[in-house]
């Protein structure tokens, strides 16, 4: 297990390895404040976007085009652009809201993973 080595578990994306060491490593969540994933929409790959974790350990982030077609339920994944590979469940839109300040569709995600009662996960090199 190395630095930047992703973390799923049978449910979708988990995050990624922060620091590892001799049968060990620690992983930032997907949840996590300081985290952010690009992803497309499942059902319309052409919609693309950027979601971040919270303090609260949600995840919120926003379309990059904000006459985007979404809708509340719509799955989304990871785009396959920096750290994370192409494919894997982020977790479903439960809300939407357009910021007039930024032109943007902002949205609030229900992960696809169960943070509260994870127990295995696996690691991608």
């Amino acid at each position: 297990i190395e630095v930047d080595s992703v973390v799923i578990s049978g449910d979708g994306l988990v995050g990624k390895v922060s620091q590892a060491g001799e049968g060990w490593a620690k992983v930032v969540s997907i949840i996590d404040d300081g985290s952010s994933v690009s992803f497309v929409v499942a059902r319309d790959r052409d919609l693309l976007g950027v979601v971040s974790g919270n303090v609260q350990g949600s995840i919120n982030g926003y379309m990059l085009d904000g006459d985007a077609t979404i809708a509340e339920g719509d799955i989304i994944i990871t785009s396959g652009m920096g750290t994370y590979p192409e494919g894997l469940e982020i977790g479903n839109i439960k809300s939407i809201t357009y910021n007039s300040d930024t032109l943007l569709k902002e949205i609030t995600v229900e992960p696809a993973v169960d943070f509260k009662s994870l127990k295995k996960v696996s690691v991608i090199l």
